[in-house]
Order: structure tokens, then C-alpha cells, then sequence
């Protein structure tokens, strides 16, 4: 069999014409599928202490920031200059599940979620004018999780032998790595096939250590306009901006000796991506009766350069003699990003809110999530034609969209919340449920990626001073293929459940009172 020190040279020296001869996967094919658009372009819920606690449930109400984020027109309920700060606290648990063994792994993350400022600017007839600018951090990336277990079906080892077997072409940040390491080669004792692996019978222990971290921010600026203080209009626009770094260590052991000479091999992955695009929201709210205000909001969809960095690398760990072989790609020398150009998900939200004199309200918001028409556009200037048309990107962009369309469907999100004043005081209660952005039919449902979350809040006025703080309890979970199987394959499916315990505290200042 391959891999074994006496026959390695003897490998290299078969298979060299056969590299010469086949196609290496392209690089950007690795890292954008439809984890990655939704990763990015799945909305979060509100930043600031008191939606927290409303269950992020504002797009009808004013005088907080929290509000400005879901409908800019929340803005035009804004009478005095208003600044106001916002820091979380958020602590991950995850529970997974592969091969029938559990595992635990955590995160913890200390976010500044907002900062912003709020002015009225003056009076034009019967309009009320303010303007309002914020920072924001609407998504954290920090994730960990580990797995293992004992695997007597495949590998992926024994994959890559199978796709170079199948499509007669070697990957360079997969397949193209392990021939090097000795890990694949030529097999006299399967039928009809040219490659085989270290590792047969697939016999082996699995694990996998992964790491995400980065943010997503909005620098946002807002408009908002009064009619005679019932009727508010607003308009955001705004600059996104990205930072994402995943890293993978993946490990096959033999751990019962099942190949002599072989011991493991580890097979590392890094992706960085940044980027920065523009984004932009209309807003109306309205009070038709002095127990009702409503709500509307539309946020287009973020436009979006990207650029990025993926790298891999094999280590294989022999015996007799004892050595490790280390492989990489692409060679760091030469190694330039790829950058592409993101477009992210529309949104259309309805809002409403009752009111009990002022002792307290119930408000509830419902959107729509354009997910389908997520993908790769192409840029004014870029090509030829104009917009965004299929037959104006390159390949890989275009089966990109066509999956999105295929297997994404229009997602839902229903926000409910209250709040009750008593005194200075503000007590407060939220319900966030989101639906799985998947069509129905594809994915089992430990994998749908719905959202619940439950929120506690409270609020305490001195003065000018506000102060909010806000707790939540957030479910969900999600499974994953370990890697890509061919029809004649049955692999292992790594499953998640997530349980996430956040705090948020917010202070808010009204000059002038």
C-alpha cells in the first residue's frame, strides 16, 4: 500500500506525469458557498440594551437607537440631543455530537455592540428634521468547537483517492497535499482504480478543532424627517465592514496500527476575508391613534468587495523511521487574494405597538428576508453589459447563484416585546423567533438553523441619565457534512446544538433636561 518509507520515491516517481497532465481546482471554488453568504448576510437582531430586552422588537418605536437600526424614521421622534453607548457579554456553549460521541467546547466574547449621536438640526414648515450617526457591531463571529470519534465507514483520505479517481483531477489545496505527503499514490489491489490511499479501510479516529473570530460593523448616517410630530420619514445610509478568520485542524490517527509505518496526518485550513461595502434603509412610522403607531421599513441589499486569503497545508507523521512530511499551498511567495464581490440579502419589516396611556406597550415586528438572490454580482463597469445578469460572471459565480436560488428560500423573522414603566423605572420582556433560511425538503431538521431567542430587560431614568441593561437566552442548532461525499460514500455529519447566554448594559444622555 502507499505511504510506506521504503515506497514513497517509487510513488513520486509514477504519479509526477499525472500531475503534469491534471486540473487543480480553482482556489475561490473552497471558500464561498452558501455557509458563507448566509454567514454574512443573515440580519442580527438589535444592539442596544433596551431592544435587547424588547426581544429586538422596535421598528415602530422612538427614542432609542436600537429603534434607528430596524426603521431610520424611528429617528424623527428625536427632540433633544441624545448620545448613547452600548457593551455585551456573551458566553457560547455548544454541544456536538459525531459518530455517537458528544463533546462540549465554549466561547465567551466581551462586544462593544453601539455608539451613537443624535441630533434635531430644525424646522421646515410643518417638518421636524434630525440627524443621527452610530457605529454598530451587528455580527461576532467568535466560535469554537471540537469533535471526535471513531470512524469505519470512510475518511478523508479515502475521499480525495475516490474524486481524483472519479474526475481524474488532483486539488491542489487537498489531494495535490496529501500525494506529497506520502498519504496517496498508485494501488495495485482496488479494480479499475489508478489511486489509493494510506488508509483502505478507513479504519481511523477523527477529530477537528475549529476556530472562527472577526466582526461585522456599520458606520451608519441618518436622516429622519416629522410631519407635525405624527407622521416620521427616514432614510439610512451606510458603510458595512467585514473581518473573518476560520481555522481548521483536522486529524486522521491510526490508531490501532491498522498500516504499518503510518501514524497520523493533520490537515490545516486558514481563510481570511475582509472587505467593506455600502448599505441603505427607508423608513416610515406613523401614529393614526394616540394607542397605535406603526411601522415600515425596507433595507436593500449590501453591496460588498471582498477580498480573500485561503490557505491549507498537510503534516503526515511516520514511524520507522520517525519523520513528519509538511506540505503547503499555495506557496506564500506567490500567493495573491481573491477578491469577489458580495451581495447580501434584502429586507422588508412591518412594525406595530399598542399602548396603555403611558404604564406600558406591546410591539411586534415581522420581516421578510430576501435570501434566494444572495450571491456574487457583477460590478457597474466590470464586464460586459450591464447589472447583474448570470451570463456576465465567470463560472464558478454563476452555479454560486443558481444553488443560492435552488436550495434558499425567503426567510421570516417574528420579533414580540414589552414594556412596562413603572415610576423611573422600565421592565421589560422579548420573544425573537427566526426560520430556517433552507428550502424545504433539503436538509434534515437538526440542520434548519432556526433561531429562538427569550430576553429580560430593565431601564432606570436619572435625569438626563438612562440607564438599561438587558439579559437573553438564545437556541439553535446546525450539522455539517465533515467533508464533501461522493454518491458510493457515507460520511460522518457533525451536529450542533447551540445555547448562548448574553448581557448587555446601555447608557443613554438627553442634553437639555
Amino acid at each position: 500500500m502507499v505511504g510506506l518509507s521504503t515506497r514513497r520515491k517509487a510513488i513520486l516517481s509514477f504519479i509526477i506525469p499525472v500531475l503534469m497532465l491534471a486540473l487543480s481546482i480553482p482556489h475561490h471554488l473552497l471558500s464561498q458557498d452558501l455557509n458563507d453568504l448566509l454567514r454574512y448576510g443573515r440580519p442580527e437582531w438589535a444592539v442596544t440594551a433596551r431592544s435587547a430586552g424588547m426581544g429586538g422588537a422596535n421598528g415602530s418605536l422612538v427614542g432609542d437607537y436600537g429603534s434607528v437600526l430596524v426603521n431610520p424614521a424611528a429617528l424623527g421622534g428625536i427632540r433633544r440631543l441624545t448620545w448613547s453607548a452600548t457593551l455585551g457579554a456573551r458566553s457560547d456553549l455548544y454541544q456536538n455530537t459525531f459518530l455517537n460521541d458528544e463533546s462540549w467546547s465554549n466561547q465567551f466574547r466581551l462586544p462593544l455592540q453601539d455608539l451613537s449621536l443624535m441630533f434635531p438640526v430644525g424646522e421646515t414648515g410643518d417638518w421636524d428634521h434630525v440627524l443621527g450617526m452610530g457605529f454598530s457591531q451587528n455580527r461576532n463571529f467568535a466560535e469554537r468547537i471540537e469533535f471526535t470519534g471513531y470512524n469505519t465507514n470512510s475518511s478523508l483520505l479515502h475521499h480525495w483517492a475516490e474524486d481524483v479517481n472519479s474526475s481524474g483531477q488532483w486539488n491542489d489545496y487537498g489531494s495535490g497535499l496529501a500525494y506529497d505527503a506520502g498519504l496517496l499514490g498508485p494501488v495495485d489491489t482496488t479494480p479499475n482504480a489508478l489511486i489509493g490511499s494510506v488508509l483502505p479501510d478507513a479504519q481511523i479516529q477523527q477529530s477537528e478543532e475549529r476556530l472562527r473570530r472577526g466582526r461585522q460593523s456599520e458606520l451608519s448616517f441618518h436622516w429622519s424627517a416629522a410631519y407635525q410630530k405624527r407622521w416620521n420619514l427616514g432614510l439610512t445610509m451606510g458603510i458595512r465592514t467585514l473581518r473573518y478568520r476560520w481555522n481548521s485542524l483536522y486529524r486522521e490517527e491510526d490508531i490501532f496500527n491498522k498500516t504499518p509505518d503510518f501514524e497520523s496526518f493533520d490537515y490545516k485550513r486558514q481563510l481570511d476575508v475582509t472587505g467593506s461595502g455600502i448599505f441603505w434603509r427607508l423608513g416610515l412610522q406613523g401614529q393614526p391613534l394616540p394607542w397605535l403607531r406603526i411601522g415600515m421599513a425596507y433595507s436593500g441589499r449590501e453591496r460588498s468587495q471582498l477580498e480573500e486569503d485561503y490557505r491549507t497545508g498537510v503534516v503526515a507523521r511516520w514511524v520507522n523511521p520517525t519523520e513528519e512530511i509538511k506540505t503547503y499551498s499555495p506557496n506564500p511567495d506567490t500567493m495573491l487574494p481573491f477578491v469577489w464581490n458580495y451581495r447580501g440579502s434584502n429586507r422588508t419589516t412591518l412594525s406595530a405597538a399598542v399602548f396603555w396611556g403611558k404604564k406600558g406597550l406591546l410591539s411586534l415586528d415581522y420581516d421578510w428576508i430576501g435570501y434566494r438572490n444572495m450571491g456574487v454580482y457583477q460590478p457597474w463597469g466590470g464586464g460586459p453589459g450591464v447589472g447583474d445578469f448570470w451570463g456576465e460572471l465567470p463560472d464558478w459565480a454563476v452555479e454560486l447563484n443558481r444553488e443560492t436560488q435552488n436550495m434558499l428560500r425567503v426567510g421570516q423573522q417574528l420579533r414580540l416585546g414589552t414594556e412596562w414603566i413603572a415610576g423611573l423605572n422600565a421592565f421589560r420582556m422579548g420573544y425573537q423567533w427566526s426560520s430556517s433560511p433552507f428550502a424545504r425538503g433539503l436538509v434534515d431538521p437538526a440542520s434548519d438553523q432556526r433561531q429562538r431567542r427569550f430576553t429580560l430587560g430593565a431601564g432606570r431614568r436619572n435625569g438626563p441619565w438612562v440607564l438599561d441593561v438587558a439579559a437573553y437566552l438564545e437556541t439553535t442548532s446546525f450539522s455539517e457534512e465533515l467533508y464533501p461525499l461522493t454518491p458510493s460514500e457515507t460520511g460522518p455529519v457533525m451536529r450542533s446544538s447551540l445555547t448562548r447566554l448574553g448581557f448587555m448594559t446601555g447608557i443613554q444622555y438627553r442634553f437639555g433636561l
